[in-house]
């Protein structure tokens, strides 16, 4: 629900409309003085000590008790600059400035600059007339439904501030949506809407639409109830629905087609041919590869030498090798990582998963000093205490990994009573709400660790398999078949993470051995060092006056030997000295 601003703060008592002036001016005289004073001062020229807390010591200009005694208080009770009968255009400039205020809370940022910067306009007039004017088409197209003023609206990011920190409260991004609308809209944002969104709102005045998402309408039509929104709106004097006549099914095919076209444009892109999206997917590299897109701020740096290039090469080559293995799956894989933003978040986690436990609790540590939390911090190792109370009386062979969830159902006893603590329960609870029975068995927990495995890791990262075992009783000797399940880990996941990610990065003391020799992560690890040293002007730089330095020292060596050669000769008799030069 991005970008809203309660009225609730702004909204007080308007009891007390019309004071008399001669009450006014006795309540000012008998109950406020204006405390300039220093507390000691006073306390020595009384004697006794006062009660600061009493109106009789309020500061004069800010009072609000018996009317407003000061001339920042006005007769409303609240202050001049935010009352919306005294200063309506102190009242619209002071939500916009709670607007942008919230907007880089919400992404980490520090207000450092003027509020016209943030927004992009040189006044707040043309602000409030830009709002205005989508305020009148929105009326004009709904004149039976709730009609928009800056009472009953909230500010509203068309992208969320999840969505993207820079430039998050330019004023074309921001628009006005009435309380229940903002309620709607929420701060739902997909591949879809970043497509609309950069073709036709971003940077775009001439843009005056309510958006809340592609293929979804504003208009009002009482009688009607649509099935895609439920009658949430309706109950609120408008209706969002779908384009007609298929509803639910047009929305789809919005979706379908918009993936289909951005998969083009990235067949085109890997290709190294021109596309409208490669700003959008150089972005993504960029973000996979923990570099910084230098060729969308600077001009002078040659495409050859940027770190985008040099990333972009390393991925053409990870999509040569899958190729030629024949390796459909990782290469969807790849390919789906620039087309879905679930799989992209899901491939970031995979690193959680190679992560010894000593250094998630070092990331989790580190988390709590922060002002904001790290993804999956938390639930990483939560994932790990988990496995660790799984494991607990178990054979080696029957245990799981982090990295690893393959267990057959005959490799333990399903119905064993085991328990977790209150805390881990309450966090499982808090972050996947996926099972809803505390576990008190294997299977039950076993259950838990893989809803929780899902959230993090995603869906491709564990496969749960059907299966039956034979119960037989003792007694009558009669058999029955009761339905279990089956762990088996996949691969693919962690494959493509090893094979994309820079090693010179990271530190393999950080990784669990195993994944270490499995994976021959330092094999990787010095085979991108060296291609990062050879690439880097610095180090290029001293590897070049190194060979020089080792060439002098050769050739000074061979010298040395020539000359001792040459001694030996002379004084063996097999070859003359030399004669020296007359003076």
């Amino acid at each position: 629900m991005s970008g809203l601003i309660a009225e609730s703060g702004l909204e007080t008592s308007s009891k007390n409309t019309d004071y008399p002036t001669a009450q006014i001016s006795s309540s000012v005289n008998d109950t406020c003085k204006d405390t300039t004073k220093n507390k000691n001062d006073i306390m020595i020229d009384s004697g006794t000590v006062p009660d600061f807390k009493s109106p009789h010591y309020r500061i004069k200009r800010t009072c609000r008790r018996n009317g407003p005694c000061g001339n920042l208080i006005c007769y409303h009770g609240i202050h001049r600059s935010v009352c919306k009968t005294c200063d309506p255009v102190g009242y619209k400039i002071s939500r916009i400035r709670s607007c942008v205020y919230s907007g880089l809370k919400r992404v980490g940022t520090v207000k450092n600059k003027k509020t016209l910067r943030y927004l992009g306009v040189e006044s707040f007039d043309y602000f409030i007339q830009n709002m205005q004017g989508k305020m009148d088409l929105y009326n004009t197209k709904n004149p039976h439904g709730v009609q928009m003023t800056f009472e009953n609206i909230h500010i509203d990011h068309i992208k969320p501030a999840k969505a993207f920190g820079d430039e998050i409260n330019h004023y074309t991004n921001l628009q006005p949506l009435l309380s229940d609308m903002n309620m709607f809209k929420k701060a739902k944002w997909s591949q879809e809407d970043e497509l609309f969104w950069r073709e036709n709102i971003q940077n775009q005045p001439d843009y005056t639409e309510i958006y809340l998402g592609v293929g979804v309408n504003t208009s009002y039509v009482p009688e009607e109830k649509d099935a895609m929104t439920g009658s949430y709106l309706d109950k609120h004097g408008f209706v969002v629905k779908a384009k007609k006549p298929e509803k639910m099914v047009i929305r789809k095919n919005i979706s379908e087609k918009c993936r289909n076209d951005l998969a083009d444009q990235l067949l085109l892109w890997q290709a190294n041919k021109p596309t409208c999206e490669s700003e959008f997917f150089d972005d993504i590299l960029c973000k996979l590869h923990g570099i910084q897109n230098t060729l969308q701020y600077s001009n002078h740096i040659n495409p050859i030498d940027s770190p985008v290039f040099r990333a972009k090469t390393r991925l053409n080559e990870v999509i040569t090798t899958y190729r030629a293995l024949g390796n459909s799956n990782c290469l969807d894989r790849v390919n789906n990582l620039f087309l879905y933003d679930v799989t992209f978040q899901n491939h970031e986690n995979i690193i959680l998963a190679m992560y010894t436990l000593e250094r998630i609790k070092q990331i989790q540590k580190h988390a709590q000093t922060l002002d904001y939390n790290l993804p999956n911090a938390q639930t990483a190792c939560l994932l790990h205490e988990l496995i660790t109370v799984f494991n607990n009386g178990l054979l080696p062979p029957s245990r799981i990994r982090m990295s690893d969830l393959s267990l057959r159902q005959n490799a333990y006893n399903e119905d064993e009573e085991i328990g977790i603590t209150d805390t881990q329960w309450g966090l499982f609870s808090h972050n996947c709400r996926a099972v809803k029975i505390r576990p008190s068995t294997r299977r039950e927990l076993m259950d838990v660790i893989f809803a929780l495995s899902v959230k993090i890791f995603g869906k491709c990262f564990t496969d749960k398999r059907e299966t039956s075992r034979i119960l037989k009783n003792s007694e009558t000797l009669l058999s029955k078949t009761k339905k279990c399940y089956n762990y088996v880990g996949k691969c693919m996941s962690l494959s493509v993470y090893v094979r994309m990610t820079d090693w010179s990065k990271h530190e393999l003391s950080d990784f669990e051995p195993h994944i270490v020799s499995k994976y021959k992560l330092d094999i990787r690890q010095r085979r991108d060092i060296l291609i990062r040293d050879a690439q880097d002007p610095k180090k290029l730089k001293q590897q070049q006056l190194q060979q020089q330095l080792q060439q002098k020292i050769l050739d000074q060596i061979n010298i040395k030997k020539q000359n001792a050669l040459k001694r030996k000769a002379v004084l063996l008799g097999t070859e003359t000295s030399p004669k020296r030069p007359k003076l």
